[in-house]
């Protein structure tokens, strides 16, 4: 790098008159004089004292030292290495140096009820040095250019300080002539260091009792406050609380009663105790209002409502399904009964969201809690194609309505029920790659996922509950239908980057999945749908019959079941008991496994009826198997009754009753004449005749 005017230069190890450790400035070299200018800084302490007055904040104080070298030897320092260049060349002076890189305007701007503007007293230097920089070149090739500048600061109506004159005229031509190198020190201004100031009372005066009441915060009691705050801050614990146990227990403060029964605090022993805004002044200093904010309302709403923002969550992924969130939650509607149409419990649904894209990709639902079968059917429903997960419900969808399909690399849940074992693949293969878990209570940690779940609005009204008119089948239903409308309605354009702008047709989540799968950017692992139902999807046990394979009393069928020909097996007085895999909200298929093979079955009904009549949900069958079990128990009982009637009506009716019956031994005599004439009787009577 080149010497020029400014140029920060050090003697690494000394050289003639220039000290090892110290920066000095070119400033300017003069060929008739054959010597070099130097700048050195010279900092001496602030003064605290001025006009009788203590100055807290003041400064440090700079003036100027001119060094002077031959031209000859400063040149050959250079050449041997002896003088080098600062690695780090300041654009200010060095008490701005911590203000590099910002705009020192808005020093004003930020102001309020300025008395003096910073920008006047720039100009206000600008115009007392104005005459020494018109005579820069004269004054700088003068034998000695200190004298010259003392001379005119002389001269100068009024009188010039001759230091601060020589510290500004050098300053402005070190820095290259830029107007904020003149700029008043603020580096200081509001960071002194109060626990050590003097005696007088500082802050705002108390307006009732006077403006020297109270203590100013020095070290001991900045200690005691710290103590305080540690000792009685908990979570939930108000302020004011941990600022009276703090002087009653920490400073030793008694409860005094003055004019008008009014309380206040007083120290027997005179030491001084704080203000409430002193005390938690002094805490956040020590703490950060951060911590202090945690320990308020606990780390979580802290994080959610104060913390800023360390950027998106979706930064951390390139690949659609390279990370996936999942999570539950429930409806606030409740479900109707199948028979009585009475309210069930709430149906919970479990949501996989593709950070990537933003697409929900896996449902699952469980009744009445949040269960990890419903994080497999969840995981089941990524894996497999959308058509058939919604034709198992019942939904028709065309592929490109929700085209994703496949399981994630990483997995991100809470630590509730779907971070245990049951909630993952049985085959370990198949389990995601990376399971994170994020911390209790911190729904910021899977946000992609939360910022998705429906919002509800509180309110203080009396409690009630929505009741559904939709049996768990047909909400299951809507919700599938409701995934789909916002994959296809989110706009996802915050997602997209650069070299997707052109790529993508619909600024949705299924319109950058299907971006981002043309170009081959998916993470996701295909696998059978075979394979997805044995590691995803519960067992139940059913019996299998000569007629078919029965689950809650209702008889399952399909003509691939009859090609296996395993019926012809099972003898019409037996049955076998077996497992088959099934789909809790959708209990219209079931599977299971004759001689390693899959066979999927479907619902049979005893009358031909709509298709929908048969999307009937896992609870729905048990209803009505429990509402069957009933009316058999109920139609015993009529049946009892009933003979009990006809036979009662019968002996009024006739006198007789309808069991009187005897038994006999040996064959009735029905051959003899008597009989015979009898019988001809009977026959005649029957048929209106007349015997004779």
């Amino acid at each position: 790098m080149g010497i020029q005017v400014g140029t920060q230069l050090i003697a690494p190890n000394g050289y003639q008159m220039l000290e090892k450790d110290v920066t000095y400035y070119f400033l300017r070299s003069n060929a008739t004089l054959e010597r070099v200018g130097l700048v050195q800084y010279i900092v001496s302490p602030p003064r605290r004292v001025r006009n009788g007055k203590i100055v807290a904040d003041a400064e440090a104080q700079y003036s100027t030292r001119l060094v002077v070298l031959p031209r000859c030897q400063f040149e050959q320092g250079l050449q041997t290495g002896e003088i080098v260049s600062c690695a780090r060349q300041s654009t200010l002076p060095p008490w701005l140096a911590r203000y590099e890189g910002i705009d020192l305007g808005w020093s004003d701007e930020n102001r309020r009820h300025a008395h003096v503007r910073h920008d006047d007293r720039i100009d206000s230097r600008l115009k007392h040095i104005q005459s020494l920089l018109n005579m820069q070149t004269e004054i700088l090739s003068s034998d000695n250019p200190e004298k010259a500048i003392n001379k005119y600061a002389r001269e100068c109506t009024p009188v010039q300080n001759e230091r601060r004159l020589r510290l500004w005229f050098l300053t402005y031509i070190l820095f290259g002539q830029n107007r904020f190198a003149l700029h008043y020190g603020i580096a200081a201004i509001g960071r002194w260091e109060r626990r050590s100031a003097g005696a007088i009372k500082r802050g705002a005066p108390s307006t009732y009792k006077g403006k020297n009441h109270g203590y100013n915060v020095d070290e001991v009691m900045f200690k005691k406050i710290i103590e305080g705050f540690d000792r009685f801050a908990r979570r939930g614990v108000k302020r004011g609380l941990i600022y009276e146990k703090a002087l009653q227990y920490v400073f030793g403060c008694r409860i005094v009663t003055g004019q008008h029964r009014r309380k206040s605090y007083s120290q027997p022993d005179g030491t001084p105790y704080p203000s409430e805004r002193q005390f938690f002044y002094c805490v956040g200093k020590e703490y950060g209002t951060s911590t202090v904010a945690e320990i308020k309302i606990g780390r979580g709403r802290a994080r959610m409502e104060l913390a800023p923002s360390k950027g998106s969550f979706t930064q951390a992924v390139s690949n659609l399904m390279e990370c996936v969130e999942a999570d539950g939650y429930f409806f606030e509607e409740l479900p109707r009964g199948l028979i009585e149409g009475s309210p069930l419990p709430p149906l919970c649904e479990v949501r996989l969201r593709d950070v990537a894209s933003g697409a929900i990709v896996g449902l699952g639902f469980s009744l009445g809690a949040e269960r990890a079968a419903a994080y497999r059917m969840a995981m089941f429903c990524a894996a497999i194609c959308k058509v058939k997960y919604c034709a198992l419900h019942g939904v028709t969808i065309a592929p490109e309505e929700w085209p994703t399909i496949g399981l994630p690399s990483k997995y991100i849940t809470d630590r509730g029920v779907g971070a245990t074992a049951t909630a993952f693949a049985r085959d370990i293969v198949f389990k995601p790659a990376i399971r994170e878990l994020t911390p209790s209570y911190s729904g910021q940690s899977k946000a992609v996922i939360e910022s998705s779940h429906p919002k509800t609005t509180s309110n203080l009204d009396a409690p009630s509950y929505i009741q559904s008119q939709l049996t768990p089948a047909l909400m299951i239903r809507r919700e599938i239908l409701a995934t789909v409308r916002d994959n296809d309605c989110i706009l996802a354009q915050s997602r997209l980057t650069p070299d997707l702008v052109d790529k993508v047709r619909t600024p949705t989540p299924i319109g950058l999945w299907e971006a981002m799968d043309r170009l081959g950017r998916n993470d996701a692992q295909r696998i059978s749908f075979e394979d997805a139902v044995r590691n995803f999807l519960s067992k139940i046990p059913v019996k299998m019959k000569a007629d078919g394979v029965f689950l809650k009393g209702r008889r399952y069928d399909s003509e691939h079941l009859r090609a296996t020909k395993i019926l012809e097996k099972v003898a019409r007085s037996q049955g076998l008991d077996m497992d088959a895999y099934y789909l809790e909200g959708a209990a219209r298929y079931i599977w299971i496994q004759v001689d390693g093979q899959l066979v999927e079955l479907q619902l049979q009904l005893a009358l031909r009826v709509q298709e929908s009549a048969k999307n009937v949900s896992l609870q729905e069958l048990q209803q009505w198997e429990a509402h069957e079990r009933q009316q058999r128990s109920v139609h015993r009982e009529h049946v009892h009754a009933s003979n009990t009637a006809m036979r009662m009506r019968y002996e009024d009716e006739t006198g007789k009753k309808s069991d009187g019956a005897i038994t006999k031994n040996g064959r009735a005599r029905r051959g003899t004449a008597q009989a015979k004439r009898e019988a001809a009787e009977a026959r005649a009577e029957h048929e209106g005749k007349d015997a004779r």
